[in-house]
C-alpha cells in the first residue's frame, strides 16, 4: 500500500529508540488530543527507560521539527512532520472489522450511480465519524452508452441519455419542430449507431460540425441533450458527495470558533477539495495529505485520506475521509482503500 505517493514533506531519518518514542507520543496523542509527557509514555508502553532518557529524545524529536510542545507547562504534540514520518514508516495498519466489511458490502441500491456514490459518503462518515467525501466523474468526460429521445408534445423533448457507468440523466428541452415518435426512434437508432462509446465531450463536438454542414435534425437534438453547459453543472455538488461536516466540530481542535469557520467555510467552497482528489486520481494507492499538504486552507489542521475508484480501466473518481490530523491513520487507511474496492465492485451491477 502506497500511502505517500504526492506527500510534500521530507522526512529525517531517525534511530529506532527515537520511532518508539514517537510512535507512543503520535498514538497517546490519537487517543487523548492532550498533549503527552514522558511519564506517561513510560507508563502507558512500558518503555524500559526512563522518563529522563524519554525527555532527551522528546528533545532531539522536538529539534528534528517532529514534536512540539504547545505551551511552556505541557507535554508534547505531533507536527505535520511528525505525522509525515509516522505514516510513512512507523504506522501498523488494522484491516475493516466484519462488521464494517458488511456494512460496506450492503446492496448498491436502485438510485444508480449518483445513489452509489452518495451512500459511500455517508457510510464513510458514519464508520469513521469524520467528513466522508466522494467524487463523481465529470459527465463530459464520461462515455455515451445510449441515448433515447421521446416525444412528450409538439414542442418538448425528452433525452435520455446513459453515459459510462450506468449513470442516467434525463433533459427535457424545447423545439419549433414536431419530430414524431416514429422519426426520434429512427434518430435514437442512428446516433446510438454512430456515437456508441464516445465521450460526451467529443459527442458535443462532432455533433457542432455535423449541424454546421448538414443542419440535420440528428445532430440538433444531439445537441440539445450534450449541451456544454449541461456537461458542466453550475454547482460543485454536482461532482462532489461529502457528509458528516459537523462531526469536526465534535474534534477539540475545532473548539476556536474561527479555526471551526474556516474549516467549514472550505468544506462549503469545495474548489480546493476538488482539485486535491484530482491530484488523487492521477496516483496509485491510498493517498494520505497532512495538514498543509491538503491545501484546503491557511488555518485548515485537517488531513485527507483518499483513494481513486474506476471501472474496466477508467478512472471515475475519489473516496476519501477529512478529520483532524489526529486522525486513526492505522484504521482509516485500510477502510478508505476497501471503499474504493467496494465502490468498484457494485459499479460493476449499478
Amino acid at each position: 500500500m502506497r500511502r505517500n505517493l504526492l506527500k510534500t514533506m521530507q522526512t529525517p531519518e531517525i534511530e529506532p529508540r527515537d520511532h518508539a518514542i514517537l510512535r507512543a507520543i503520535i498514538q497517546d496523542y490519537i487517543a487523548t488530543a492532550a498533549p503527552v509527557s514522558s511519564r506517561a509514555i513510560v507508563r502507558r508502553h512500558g518503555l524500559r527507560m526512563s522518563a529522563a532518557t524519554v525527555r532527551n529524545v522528546m528533545a532531539d524529536l522536538a529539534d528534528l521539527g517532529l514534536i512540539t510542545q504547545p505551551h511552556a507547562s505541557a507535554g508534547r504534540v505531533p507536527t505535520d512532520l511528525g505525522y509525515r514520518l509516522y505514516v510513512d514508516t512507523l504506522l501498523t495498519t488494522q484491516g475493516p472489522s466484519a462488521q464494517e466489511r458488511q456494512l460496506l458490502a450492503g446492496p448498491p441500491g436502485d438510485h444508480g450511480l449518483a445513489g452509489l456514490l452518495a451512500s459511500s459518503s455517508r457510510l464513510l462518515s458514519g464508520l469513521t465519524h469524520h467528513v466522508g467525501v466522494v467524487s463523481a466523474p465529470c459527465l463530459g468526460d464520461t462515455t455515451l452508452e445510449h441515448i433515447e429521445f421521446v416525444r412528450l408534445d409538439r414542442h418538448r423533448i425528452l433525452a435520455i441519455l446513459v453515459s459510462g457507468s450506468n449513470y442516467v440523466q434525463n433533459r427535457i428541452f424545447h423545439t419549433d419542430r414536431d419530430v414524431a415518435e416514429a422519426e426520434l426512434a429512427r434518430i435514437s437508432r442512428h446516433l446510438n449507431e454512430r456515437f456508441h462509446g464516445l465521450t460526451l465531450e467529443e459527442v458535443r463536438k462532432r455533433s457542432a460540425t455535423e449541424l454546421r454542414q448538414t443542419r440535420e435534425v440528428y445532430y440538433q437534438l444531439i445537441m440539445e441533450a450534450v449541451r456544454e453547459e449541461q456537461l458542466a453543472p453550475d454547482s460543485a455538488t454536482h461532482l462532489l458527495f461529502l457528509d458528516g461536516a459537523s462531526t469536526l466540530l465534535d474534534e477539540p481542535e475545532f473548539d476556536d470558533i474561527d479555526r471551526a469557520r474556516e474549516l467549514l467555510a472550505a468544506l462549503e467552497e469545495r474548489h480546493n477539495l476538488l482539485t486535491l482528489l484530482d491530484r488523487v486520481v492521477e496516483a496509485e494507492g491510498v493517498q494520505v495529505f497532512i495538514g498543509a499538504e491538503s491545501r484546503l486552507g491557511k488555518s485548515v489542521e485537517c488531513s485527507v485520506v483518499a483513494a481513486k475508484y474506476g471501472i474496466e480501466g477508467r478512472v471515475l473518481g475519489a473516496v476519501g475521509v477529512i478529520g483532524p490530523r489526529r486522525m486513526d491513520y492505522a484504521r482509516i487507511i485500510p477502510l478508505v482503500e476497501l471503499t474504493s474496492q467496494v465502490v468498484e465492485r457494485k459499479l460493476q451491477g449499478v
